[in-house]
């Protein structure tokens, strides 16, 4: 028995020695843990402050549009969208066009803005390429149309039928059969 407390003496006494002689850098790094623990805690609720004001905004605006407010509720869609939220950004820029307000900025611009967005992955931010594509396609603009919806058709992305339905009915609408067979034989390769 006074073996047992022996060996676990000496494993206690062993274990207080390497507590002593590394006590500076244990406590470094429990430091550092803690410090790492608190600033992840203020960075969460930071973001969970800036989401809820976000939204609240976003509801004013809609508010707004209700209430025939275009000018006042358009500032604050534009707000948003330069805010580069990745939720409420891509909406307000939807409501925009919805709602048919006119931005100081141009929308193909706004579209721009939503893909610098940190944080979104590759297919979102080709879904945005996408739906800026659909609304040039709109607008007339063949040259804007191409370099938006050309990257989705030339990575494979999961968009590229859908921008290229878009292309091709472009070129229909025109009367420019030739360039549409192109968009058609792609459609025909992916199915």
């Amino acid at each position: 028995m006074s073996e047992i407390n022996e060996n676990s003496l000496e494993g206690r006494n062993k274990f207080l020695e390497y507590i002593k002689k590394y006590k500076k850098f244990i406590i470094s790094i429990l430091i550092l843990l803690l410090v790492t623990i608190i600033s992840a805690i203020i960075t969460n609720n930071l973001s969970v402050k800036k989401n809820e004001d976000i939204s609240k905004l976003f509801n004013k605006a809609n508010i707004l549009i209700k209430q025939e407010k275009k000018k006042e509720a358009l500032k604050i869609y534009e707000e948003i969208v330069l805010k580069k939220n990745k939720f409420y950004s891509p909406i307000s820029l939807n409501a925009i066009i919805e709602n048919n307000l006119i931005p100081e900025k141009s929308i193909d611009e706004m579209f721009d803005e939503l893909i610098t967005i940190r944080g979104l992955a590759k297919e979102e931010k080709n879904l945005i390429r996408l739906k800026k594509g659909i609304y040039l396609s709109g607008q007339n603009n063949e040259n804007e149309l191409l370099n938006s919806l050309s990257p989705l058709i030339n990575e494979n992305s999961i968009w590229k039928i859908l921008a290229a339905k878009t292309l091709r009915d472009f070129y229909l609408i025109r009367g420019e059969k030739n360039k549409s067979l192109q968009y058609d034989k792609i459609l025909e390769k992916s199915e």
